[in-house]
């Protein structure tokens, strides 16, 4: 039976991390938040352990940072490594939609339609968190199809690293109808369009980081910062 704890130890480590890492993603972590080892263990009902190794898997790809004692905390991104690394962005996410719309069926395309439709909703609704985890899903559905492990690995450290200032997407002017830039990439998508599907994707990551920039310095001159999912709150 010994034979079978590491593999067992090994897997609920997966498991924590990739709860973890949905959390970054989908921005139910707030920039500064700090993560407590054992806080983060019991709201997840597993011991010290898989929890702490998993803390220190984000550590590695600068996801997380130590913060003594005993204790992780989610980076705080200046406004500067936020426009660097969307800037990068442009480049990775612009090859996957690029690549992606070649290779797209019809199904995926109705698919992205209709996580479109509940990303409006929820904004419309000020439904913040939702919103923030349909637009993830919605890329990484659309950056999958286009086949490139590795491209899709390094876009999504990014993402852990940009996930809990996004955040500051919020508050929103509000747009027209089909003026969002996922509209601009489904009917790019729609005529099998790859630059045209690029530039939508440029062009969404360019609109976000200058709202981005603006809820940011916003909120340091009111002191004031947005409104997160306490840790206490968080969905594992």
């Amino acid at each position: 039976m010994s034979e079978n704890l590491p593999s067992f130890r090994s897997s609920l480590t997966d498991h924590v991390e990739k709860l973890l890492k949905t959390s970054l993603l989908d921005g139910r972590l707030s920039p500064g938040a700090r993560l407590v080892t054992r806080e983060v263990a019991s709201q997840m009902g597993v011991s010290l352990t898989p929890v702490r190794e998993a803390l220190l898997r984000l550590v590695a790809c600068n996801a997380v940072e130590i913060a003594p004692p005993r204790s992780f905390k989610v980076p705080v991104l200046s406004v500067a490594r936020y426009v660097e690394i969307a800037d990068i962005r442009c480049v990775l996410e612009g090859l996957a939609a690029e690549r992606g719309c070649a290779l797209i069926d019809e199904a995926s395309i109705a698919a992205l339609h209709a996580l479109n439709d509940r990303l409006q909703a929820a904004k419309r609704d000020g439904e913040t968190q939702v919103a923030l985890a349909t637009s993830r899903a919605f890329r990484f559905a659309f950056y999958a199809v286009a086949g490139m492990p590795s491209l899709f690995e390094m876009i999504e450290r990014l993402w852990l690293r940009i996930g809990p200032t996004l955040n500051y997407l919020y508050p929103q002017k509000p747009v027209a109808p089909h003026t969002h830039s996922y509209d601009y990439l489904l009917d790019a998508l729609g005529r099998h369009d790859g630059v045209g599907a690029r530039a939508a994707i440029e062009r969404a990551i360019s609109a976000g980081t200058a709202i981005v920039i603006d809820n940011l310095a916003a909120s340091e001159s009111e002191r004031m910062p947005p409104t997160f999912a306490p840790l206490s709150e968080t969905v594992w």
